[in-house]
């Protein structure tokens, strides 16, 4: 005897086409929701791009981590597939373009495949990030970095930030201690 389920399914022969779909394979996005979703724009963040021991054991500092955003027209972080290439050069204050002398090649840098998808993103940042080994780094300088991004379907994307390895990213408040009795009347006294 057939179950009331199946009875069920053979009396409402669009639930039985619907559950004889396969859900489970993604539909392609069309060109216009590729389009809508693609980056836009691009950031090295200045926050987490910095001097670093990317070793992890040293504690001396030998590259720079590089934290790489990319925003999509509405202005939310969004994945990228790509190629991108980081230079650094020496900062130069005071200039209208801070980037002084090319410090080092060039180092490229993809997100075409999974596995480099994986091995870049930073799922808490919602960001990609980047090792560049430089064994020259030193915590007395400031540094620029910059970063070209080229998906081969859409325009070359660009954005730089200073690396300040000597100041402090924020600055501690301090409050001067007074050694002097407070004013306020003790609660024990009448």
């Amino acid at each position: 005897m057939p179950s009331r389920y199946l009875l069920f399914l053979l009396a409402c022969p669009s639930l039985l086409a619907l559950a004889a779909c396969d859900s489970s394979t993604p539909r392609p996005r069309t060109a216009d929701e590729t389009a809508m979703f693609s980056p836009v724009s691009i950031r090295l963040h200045p926050a987490f791009t910095l001097v670093k021991d990317l070793s992890g054991g040293t504690g001396a500092p030998n590259g720079i981590e590089a934290l790489v955003e990319f925003d999509d027209r509405f202005d939310d972080p969004t994945r990228a597939a790509g190629s991108l290439l980081f230079e650094l050069y020496e900062y130069r204050s005071g200039w209208p373009d801070p980037k002084g002398r090319q410090l080092s090649l060039p180092w490229p840098g993809s997100i075409l495949t999974v596995d480099q998808q994986y091995a870049h993103w930073d799922r808490a940042l919602r960001a990609y990030s980047f090792q560049l080994a430089f064994p020259q780094v030193r915590t007395d300088r400031d540094y620029v970095l910059t970063v070209e991004y080229e998906s081969g379907n859409g325009p070359k994307l660009f954005a730089q930030t200073i690396i300040s390895a000597t100041k402090p990213r924020y600055r501690p408040v301090t409050r001067p201690v007074s050694n002097e009795p407070s004013t306020r009347p003790d609660a024990s006294t009448p």
